[in-house]
């Protein structure tokens, strides 16, 4: 998505990041964990990291991705994730952000779907200063189901923004989205979710749901269902 800044710099200059392949009838019998990490560090950071997922027809994978700083920096991750769910496959992702206050994270995720497939993106914030999840889902292939579901769970000073699309391109098909949160002291949510039904897409059902609990009159949070 070259109108988005974030991704044109991280498309110029990404030099690390991870590949997972998971070839035809593929299944993994434990979770694959990604941890981009940094510590002992000179100087603060300013990171882009890339992660290619190819799932193929009738393949199973479970993977946790996580981005964490141990020794306190300021450390500004630019982060785009491409997810690619072949026929009958099944996708499970969990994000978990949980870094350090002095840390900030814009993540852009994308996910393609074929026919019958399952596709999971559950993101879990706790930790950071400053974090922007953009999440898109692409339903290509009928009987297909995506889930996006989100805690947010955060203090003083904190931001999390989550924005979710998903875009119905085939009939027969089904997403899910529940995100939560609770945010206390002057802590600040935003969630704008739009799900997008293309006129051929018939038989389509969608579910959207943003419940948030404040335990302060300083926090807030912007939903727009």
């Amino acid at each position: 998505n070259e109108s988005d800044a974030f991704v044109s710099i991280n498309n110029a200059l990404a030099n690390n990041g991870a590949f997972v392949y998971a070839p035809k009838s593929a299944v993994l019998d434990k979770p694959l964990q990604i941890v981009f990490a940094t510590n002992n560090v000179d100087t603060d950071l300013f990171l882009q990291t890339r992660t290619l997922v190819v799932v193929e027809e009738n393949a199973q994978v479970k993977i946790t991705e996580r981005h964490q700083n141990f020794d306190g920096k300021e450390v500004f991750t630019n982060a785009v994730t491409e997810i690619n769910a072949g026929d009958n496959s099944i996708v499970d992702f969990y994000k978990i952000q949980n870094d350090n206050r002095s840390c900030s994270l814009v993540d852009n995720t994308w996910v393609r779907q074929g026919k019958n497939t399952n596709c999971t993106v559950d993101t879990f914030s706790f930790g950071g200063k400053f974090i922007r999840n953009n999440l898109t889902f692409f339903i290509e292939g009928e009987h297909s189901e995506s889930n996006m579901n989100g805690i947010t769970l955060i203090g003083k000073n904190q931001l999390v923004d989550h924005h979710t699309s998903v875009d119905h391109l085939a009939a027969n098909c089904q997403s899910n989205e529940l995100y939560k949160g609770i945010y206390d002291d002057n802590s600040k949510g935003i969630f704008n979710g739009k799900v997008m039904v293309r006129p051929d897409s018939q038989k389509t059902n969608a579910f959207q749901s943003n419940n948030n609990l404040l335990l302060t009159d300083e926090a807030s949070i912007d939903t727009k269902p």
